[in-house]
This record gives C-alpha cells, structure tokens and sequence, in this order.
C-alpha cells in the first residue's frame, strides 16, 4: 500500500483481485486509527482517498487514553488469572532469568541488566 501524499490517496496493489485489507495510522495530533478498506472486484490495483479510510475507522486508540471502536469483546475466560491462585507454583528468579535469556539471548535490555546499566 502506497500513500500519495498530493493527492491524499492511497493505492493498494495486489493479484488480480482486491480482497480489501486494512490499513493502521496515525493523526498529526498522535491518534491511531485502524481502518478497514472496502473490498472490490475491480483488478489489481485500488485508489481510496483518505476520506474513504476516515469512514472506515473502526477501532481508535486516542492521545488521552480513550479508545473507540464500534464493538468491543470481553472475554472473562482463558485469561491466566490461575497465576494469583495461592497454589500456582512461581518460578524462582534465578529459573526466570535463565528462562528469559534462553529465548531472548540477544536481548539489548537483558545485556544491559547484567551489566547493571537499568536503574
């Protein structure tokens, strides 16, 4: 996806068909904006203004700690909530920190805490 920054257009190009995609941005001002793009069958390539993906908002993370979306879903279940519960078993510091080095070995933040760089 490219932005033509003249015409205040965006050209999606693809196969043979468009199936629509979307498209995640920021205001000037520092908002983010998820935008759904309208499929079309009309061939490899789609200009839409930057109108058309305004209408398409449908999730918006504001500067101030708001967030709008026109649905949103609470699951309640399958969250690892059971890591509060008296009986879970925690892993000690020492299991932690060779968990975290044997996935991340090159981890900035990790080279810098071994050096005692982080206060």
């Amino acid at each position: 996806m490219k932005r033509n920054i003249h015409s205040k257009s965006w050209t999606l190009q693809c196969g043979n068909t468009n199936n629509g995609g979307a498209v995640i941005w920021a205001t000037i001002g520092g908002d983010i904006l998820f935008s759904t793009i309208p499929s079309t069958n009309s061939g490899s390539s789609q200009i839409i203004s930057d109108d058309t993906l305004r209408s398409h908002v449908n999730l918006k993370l504001g500067t101030d700690g708001t967030l709008m979306a026109k649905e949103i879903k609470v699951t309640l279940t399958g969250w690892p909530d059971y890591v509060f519960d008296k009986s879970y078993n925690l892993m000690s510091l020492s299991e932690t920190e060779h968990y975290i080095t044997a996935i991340y070995p090159t981890c900035r933040l990790l080279q810098r805490l071994k050096r005692k760089e982080c206060r």
